[in-house]
């Protein structure tokens, strides 16, 4: 069985994410997408509520094959304990690669059995990050396309809030 896992902060899920997911759900038997819980990282989100919009939108896309789960620690680590052999890693731009690249070396250091996958974020979609759409939602502004339509009113009524 092939098993990856997709790992990120994913606060919030946004549409670039998504794409990743959908993408990379095609190629594996089991799609983990993990949310990495870091207590020192202030988030807009908790841990479950950002797995409950990774799994809205996994369930708005017809994707039965992901799972959502918070892991803390070594993502090698995580991967050996739910046997995955691959990361799902996406690259939005050429600002990204070398950053990607230098973790990618420090995966295969601590684990020389994963497979790093690399998808390349859709044109339409590589100006989305958390960031922008984080700002966006605090001035009420548009989400539509930049997050999966199952989520917008959560990420809408929690960030415009927040001020």
């Amino acid at each position: 069985m092939r098993i990856a896992v997709y790992p990120g902060s994913f606060d919030p899920f946004t549409e670039g994410h998504c794409d990743i997911m959908c993408r990379a759900a095609k190629l594996f038997d089991v799609l983990y997408v993990a949310v990495l819980v870091n207590s020192t990282k202030k988030s807009a989100f908790d841990f479950q509520e950002r797995k409950t919009m990774i799994e809205k939108a996994a369930r708005e896309k017809g994707l039965v094959n992901v799972r959502a789960e918070a892991f803390s620690g070594l993502l090698t680590d995580f991967a050996k304990e739910i046997g995955a052999s691959y990361v799902v890693r996406g690259i939005r731009g050429s600002f990204e690669t070398e950053s990607e690249f230098s973790t990618e070396q420090a995966y295969k250091h601590l684990s020389k059995d994963l497979e790093i996958v690399y998808f390349s974020a859709e044109p339409s979609k590589r100006h989305i990050s958390s960031t922008m759409v984080k700002e966006i939602a605090s001035y009420g502004g548009n989400l539509e396309g930049l997050v999966p339509v199952s989520i917008k009113n959560m990420i809408a009524e929690r960030l415009s809030n927040d001020e």
